[in-house]
C-alpha cells in the first residue's frame, strides 16, 4: 500500500522462538530500500496468543488499516479474523471468525465497507467450501445489497446494437487456439497498435493501443515513406488511445511505429487521403 509518494508499506510475517509467529509491517522507498518495519506482538492480542499472521489488508482511512489475519493460540489451524491497525502496529479493534480458514483476501467496497474471502470447513475435514462475508470498519456483520438492479443502465448512452467489426481480431473458436505460456507472455512484449478511420476521411485520426500496462517510456512516432519523422507524442502506461490532428499534414501513406524504451514494439500503417 502506498502510504504517500515515497513510502510504501508491505506486510508479512515473522518467525520467533518457540514456534510463534508475528505480522510484521514493513516499508519500503519507491526503489524497493528497506526502510524499516513495525511488529505486532501477540500478547497485543490476548496472554496465550501464539500466532498472528496478517495475510491482506486495505485501506480505512489515512491512519488506519483493516487487515485480514491469522491469529490463536495454537501452532497451526488458527481461524482468521480482522485488525483494525495503524503503521505502528497497534490495534484498535478485532474479530475471530471461528469457522473460517483458508488464505484470506480483502476487498473494500464502494460503500466503504469490507468483503472478506476465504473457506470454510465442512463436517468432512477434507473439504472446504468457499466463505464470503461482509464488515464495517467496526467490525461489525452487513448484510449483501438484496436490491434488484438493472445493470443495463451503467452503458454510457444506453445499451448499444449493431454489429461488432471483427477485423485483425484475434478470435478463439477451440481450446487448442489458446496460446502457451511462451506465446502469451512473448505477445505481452509487443504493443499492438491499430489506426482508423483509414484512410482518414477527416482531419483526425485515433490510434488504439494494447497492453501498455506492460511497459515503460512509451511512445508513438508517425513517419512519412521518406523516413521523416512527423508526429511524436508520449503514451503512459494503461493509455488505450491517442487522437491526432492531421490537418496540416500531405496526402500520403504513413507509418506509426510504438516505442518502449527506445524499442520498436508495434507499427502499423494508414493513409492520409
Amino acid at each position: 500500500i502506498a502510504l504517500n509518494d515515497s513510502v510504501f508499506m508491505g506486510v508479512g510475517k515473522r518467525l520467533g522462538n518457540n514456534s510463534e509467529v508475528f505480522s510484521l509491517l514493513m516499508f519500503y522507498d519507491k526503489d524497493g530500500n528497506e526502510l524499516g518495519y513495525n511488529q505486532i506482538n501477540n500478547e497485543q492480542i490476548s496472554p496465550d496468543n501464539k500466532r498472528n499472521h496478517i495475510r491482506d489488508i486495505a485501506r480505512i482511512n489515512d491512519t488506519l488499516f483493516m487487515a485480514a489475519v491469522y491469529f490463536g493460540p495454537e501452532n497451526s489451524g488458527n481461524p482468521i479474523g480482522e485488525f483494525v491497525i495503524d503503521t505502528a502496529g497497534n490495534i484498535y479493534n478485532m474479530e475471530s471468525r471461528p469457522n473460517a480458514f483458508s488464505s484470506p483476501k480483502i476487498l473494500k467496497t464502494s460503500d466503504s465497507n469490507y468483503v472478506i474471502v476465504s473457506g470454510v470447513k465442512e463436517s468432512n475435514p477434507a473439504k472446504t467450501d468457499i466463505y464470503v462475508y461482509k464488515i464495517d470498519e467496526n467490525l461489525n456483520d452487513v448484510p449483501f445489497d438484496p436490491t434488484p438492479h438493472n445493470y443495463d443502465t451503467l452503458c454510457p448512452g444506453g445499451i448499444q446494437s449493431g454489429t461488432i467489426d471483427l477485423t485483425d481480431c484475434f478470435v478463439w473458436t477451440y481450446i487448442h487456439d489458446s496460446p502457451t505460456p511462451e506465446e502469451y507472455y512473448a505477445s505481452l512484449k509487443k504493443i499492438p497498435v491499430k489506426a482508423y478511420p483509414n484512410p482518414v476521411s477527416g482531419n483526425k485520426i485515433t490510434f488504439e493501443y494494447e497492453n501498455t500496462e506492460y511497459h515503460q517510456n512509451i511512445e508513438l512516432r508517425c513517419f512519412n515513406i521518406y523516413g521523416e519523422e512527423i508526429h511524436k507524442e508520449k503514451i503512459y502506461r494503461y493509455h488505450g488511445k491517442s487522437v491526432v490532428n492531421v490537418s496540416d499534414w500531405q496526402k500520403g501513406m504513413y507509418f506509426a511505429v510504438v516505442y518502449s524504451a527506445g524499442k520498436a514494439v508495434g507499427k502499423c500503417k494508414f493513409v492520409v487521403w
